[in-house]
């Protein structure tokens, strides 16, 4: 597969990154603690400015982050990320090794958790209707009760319900929640039946009488998306098209709904790209993601006031990372 080009303007996490921030501790749940150090704000760099094609009206500068977060050790996998709209001091998270749901406000050095299950490969959380909902690879489900405290310490597992795979078989990471309508739409990276270079599969699961089923099923054209970003590219290289778009092969790793407008954000650490689309999944903008920036972006979601937030797993030598995005005015 032809790899994109990428941005011009690549932003590192290196010493331009060093302002710290002061952010509410989650463990006291007070505001005022001096954040750790390795906190990093991005309102200062030498990134050069991003030529008119790569903006291209997009509503997030992805190469020029508000802040950069540094991620607790224990969350160094993580795999989800989500807000509570009640709560904008705290970020949750889990990672894709341990059953635990993590709290933490952005740049603190420890986060708190409650364990909920056995140890497995989680890829994405939600909150719906007072539940917290985990999302497993294999596209089965594990619902709790949300917790009413957290701690730093080991917890007994809370009750948990199994909802065993309504789904085709495959490998699913993208999970997200719409509170108005009480619906989970889960998101293929990889199913058994489909071909990834054509379509992406998004499911639709509904509540019927207290058991999720599933409802409606939604095809994203990867075609498409290997058409914008053939001609994202050749466009910035400013070069003629010679040849046929390459073919992408199309594997998400999360997906979130922009709650100013409406549209579908499906963002793919493999093809280091944030695929934006409309209510009606119709393919609207390819956006590159710079590798220097996103080694590994694993989770996404906004918070209340519309920022974007992004996460990446820890990549050796450097630890996960959470990269804030706030929209452009």
């Amino acid at each position: 597969m032809k790899i994109l080009s990428i941005l011009s303007a690549v932003i590192t996490l290196g010493s331009s990154l060093s302002l710290p921030v002061v952010m509410a501790s989650c463990r006291s749940g007070q505001p005022g603690r001096q954040a750790d150090s390795t906190v990093l704000t991005a309102t200062q760099h030498s990134t050069a400015p991003e030529s008119a094609a790569a903006q291209n009206d997009f509503a997030y500068r992805l190469s020029q982050p508000t802040a950069v977060y540094q991620l607790p050790e224990e969350l160094r996998e993580v795999s989800g990320i989500r807000f509570l709209q009640s709560d904008s001091l705290h970020i949750y998270a889990e990672q894709d090794e341990k059953g635990r749901l993590y709290q933490l406000a952005p740049g603190d050095k420890q986060a708190n958790y409650v364990d909920f299950g056995k140890d497995g490969d989680y890829e994405d959380l939600v909150f719906l209707g007072g539940k917290a909902i985990f999302l497993r690879s294999d596209g089965d489900l594990f619902s709790i009760d949300l917790p009413a405290s957290f701690t730093a310490t080991p917890t007994k597992t809370v009750e948990v319900q199994h909802i065993h795979r309504l789904v085709p078989k495959g490998e699913y990471e993208g999970l997200y929640a719409d509170t108005a309508t009480s619906q989970l739409y889960m998101l293929c990276k990889q199913c058994a039946k489909e071909d990834h270079k054509k379509s992406t599969s998004v499911y639709r699961l509904d509540l019927n009488g207290g058991k999720w089923v599933r409802g409606a099923s939604f095809q994203v054209d990867v075609t498409r998306i290997s058409e914008m970003a053939y001609a994202r590219q050749t466009k910035q290289k400013g070069k003629k098209k010679k040849h046929e778009p390459a073919t992408i092969n199309f594997k998400p790793s999360a997906i979130c709904r922009n709650p100013a407008t409406g549209e579908w954000y499906l963002l793919s650490s493999i093809n280091k790209m944030l695929v934006v689309t409309g209510s009606d999944w119709q393919v609207k903008s390819v956006q590159p993601l710079p590798p220097g920036l996103y080694p590994q972006p694993e989770g996404m979601c906004f918070d209340k006031d519309g920022n974007l937030y992004i996460s990446n797993e820890g990549q050796s030598p450097g630890g996960a990372t959470l990269l804030k995005f706030t929209p452009v005015s």
